[in-house]
């Protein structure tokens, strides 16, 4: 019933909600502080790397002394996210 890419979207979530474990939104997170970096609530400068050596945490982001200092995103207005990420899919074609 029109909207094709909310109805998608709303299948992801639905079947990662069906499997009863816990479910986190990263991406869509970090794509909504682009538009709004009010969501995120608790920044700090820290020193992080991308995991490259070991096999069972590759590609996973660590703090290191050895690693870059960025902004990282501790805490977010969950309301906030929430609202904005219902609206986002509201608009969607």
């Amino acid at each position: 019933m029109g909207k094709p890419v909310a109805h998608f979207i709303v299948g992801v979530i639905e079947s990662l909600l069906e499997q009863k474990v816990p479910t986190y939104f990263w991406d869509p997170v970090a794509a909504s502080m682009i538009v709004d970096s009010g969501i995120c609530t608790n920044v700090r400068k820290t020193k992080v790397l991308v995991e490259i050596d070991d096999n069972q945490t590759y590609g996973t982001t660590v703090e290191s002394p050895y690693g870059n200092e960025v902004d990282v995103c501790f805490d977010i207005d969950s309301a906030r996210f929430y609202g904005s990420f219902i609206e986002t899919i509201k608009a969607a074609p």
